[in-house]
């Protein structure tokens, strides 16, 4: 349902947030252990630095560790970052949204489903889940 990019932010921090405060794992070694290629978390990991959610360190004992912000972060504000697909208002069956006067046939059921979802991210923290 997430795009990859989402889960494997979500996979990332969920696994960062387990580990000791101020902790610091190089990024190779978190990408085998969360299985995720290691230059696609390289990207990811470089984008959620600048963004706040992660601390990077480079040089001996560096790497990657989750901040005090991505500890906090729901579930919704890391995929709203990453401009997650399911955030916007989309028809289920094509890349734009629904035309408000003519909704396509999976509408109704997509707003209820997309709105639980929405709602289930919104409401999960990394720290809590993590």
């Amino acid at each position: 349902m997430l795009s990859a990019t989402s889960k494997y932010a979500l996979k990332m921090l969920l696994e960062l947030a387990r580990m000791d405060e101020g902790q610091f794992i190089r990024v190779v070694d978190l990408a085998k252990k969360i299985r995720v290629p290691a230059p696609y978390l390289a990207k990811l990991v470089k984008h959620l630095v600048r963004s706040g959610y992660l601390q990077g360190r480079k040089g001996p004992g560096g790497g990657v560790a989750i901040s005090p912000a991505g500890r906090n972060a729901t579930f919704y504000e890391i995929c709203e970052n990453l401009n997650e697909p399911l955030l916007h208002q989309h028809c289920f069956l094509s890349h734009r949204p629904c035309d408000k006067y003519a909704y396509c046939s999976m509408h109704k059921k997509w707003s209820s489903i997309r709105g639980a979802v929405i709602q289930f991210l919104t409401h999960s923290k990394i720290c809590e889940i993590g």
